[in-house]
């Protein structure tokens, strides 16, 4: 076999045949696997797979849900993978199905490092809550010399009322 790894004098018959059987357990997908096994386990083995997966700080205790924390734990890989850039910061303030903008310093003439998040809710206003959890996992997944300077909340309100210009031309008006 020209692509062992055993040394010349170990290439025997049944050392190739045991390399060759390691070769194709190591090429598995156990990906697909690990995708489902959150699926099928106990609350108390959710648990011990959250430790595994480090996210027992990253937002663990705020998933109110089952489904939350399976999530979370699935997604572990991508979220670690993207923490400490600005799609790290976006994607915490995606979590909770708000629409914000992230403005880094130099767009607004700030201390280098530093950025301001603007958020827009129109259908439901932002409580005090849902802010702090925002805040403690953007302060998990941004850079550690990042620093937020300022959250500006805008909440628009959307009516049926119609206003329509008018244009006075004389002084005088007849009722």
């Amino acid at each position: 076999m020209p692509n062992s790894l055993l040394p010349q004098i170990l290439q025997d018959e049944s050392n190739l045949a045991l390399e060759n059987c390691l070769n194709e357990s190591f090429n598995f997908g156990f990906a697909k696997i690990m995708t489902c096994i959150p699926d099928a386990v106990s609350d108390s083995i959710l648990a011990e797979l959250a430790k595994q997966f480090h996210v027992t700080s990253e937002g663990w205790n705020d998933c109110k849900t089952r489904e939350e924390k399976i999530n979370l734990i699935k997604n572990a890989i991508p979220l670690h993978r993207t923490k400490g850039t600005v799609k790290a910061i976006k994607d915490c303030i995606n979590i909770e199905n708000i629409e914000a903008k992230y403005l880094p310093w130099y767009k607004y003439n700030g201390i280098p490092h530093h950025f301001k998040l603007n958020f827009l809710s129109d259908n439901e206003p932002i409580t005090s809550e849902i802010l702090s959890i925002i805040q403690k996992k953007i302060e998990e997944f941004k850079q550690l010399r990042a620093k937020l300077d300022l959250i500006k909340l805008q909440n628009v309100v959307k009516t049926n009322i119609f206003v329509t210009p008018i244009t006075l031309i004389s002084k005088k008006i007849i009722v």
